[in-house]
């Protein structure tokens, strides 16, 4: 039954190779006079409502979009006419065919009349028969790239046109501008960031060796090896850490270790 219809829409015509109820015969029926009527309807894109003249100075102005378009026929009889376009030893030859609207077809007039469904059938007709030597005429449309508006002037009362300039395009290997990371602001004018800790001085490890404190007491000649310095005290000092073990008088040993 889906085979069925499928041709009928396909082909415009009910199958008869296929074993068919008679109820779905008559659906496939009402289904092709749908589709026939909606072919009838559609308007193929190099259909437009010109006049003869128009027609013809279209197909000279714009060769590039084609050289056969349909157009409403000048009778008032509802019909179409097919205006082409070729070019023959350096001139340009111009023709002009009826199409006539009898009921639900579109009879060519020409010496053998052909009979065709749609207005699409009739473009086929002449590329078909011409070895695709007629192009239907495709109007090229051009759109705006740059959003544009009309501004009234305040000072002298006069409106103009104003528009953006497009930007520049980018080229193969130019690299999109870096974002800075989500939660971070870029760098604003009169401020600045904080320098790298490279230029704050050099970075202390710990298998670097600061110069030991000077214990009290100690002389002038002693302190050449120490510091007093609090940073000095801060990262290289360690604190004293007496020994598990005490003398008999009860006090710590005087030793101190120091990094």
């Amino acid at each position: 039954m889906w085979k069925g219809f499928i041709l009928t829409v396909v082909e415009l015509r009910i199958p008869s190779n296929l074993t068919l109820l008679p109820g779905h015969l008559y659906m496939m029926a009402e289904a092709l006079a749908k589709e026939e009527a909606r072919r009838a309807l559609e308007v193929p894109s190099c259909f437009l409502k010109v006049s003869r003249l128009e027609a013809q100075l279209l197909l000279e102005r714009y060769p590039e979009c084609g050289n056969l378009l349909l157009r409403p026929s000048g009778d008032g009889t509802g019909g179409v006419s097919v205006t082409t376009r070729q070019t023959l030893d350096g001139s340009s030859v111009v023709r002009h065919y009826k199409v006539k609207h009898e009921g639900p077809k579109y009879v060519i007039d020409v010496e053998e009349p052909f009979s065709c469904d749609s207005l699409d059938a009739v473009v086929n007709y002449f590329v078909t028969r011409t070895k695709k030597s007629l192009v239907p005429f495709l109007p090229d449309e051009d759109y705006e790239k740059v959003l544009g508006y009309v501004e009234a002037d305040n000072e002298n009362g006069e409106s103009v046109w104003v528009a953006r300039e497009a930007p520049a395009p980018r080229g193969p290997g130019d690299a999109p501008a870096l974002q800075p990371p989500l939660g971070h602001s870029a760098e604003r004018p009169g401020t600045h960031m904080a320098p790298p800790v490279s230029s704050l001085g050099p970075r202390v490890t710990r298998t670097q060796k600061l110069p030991r404190p000077c214990p009290p007491g100690c002389g002038a000649g002693d302190r050449a090896g120490h510091t007093s310095s609090p940073v000095g005290l801060k990262l290289g000092l360690k604190t004293a850490v007496p020994r598990v073990g005490e003398r008999k008088g009860g006090g710590f040993l005087e030793e101190a270790l120091f990094a």
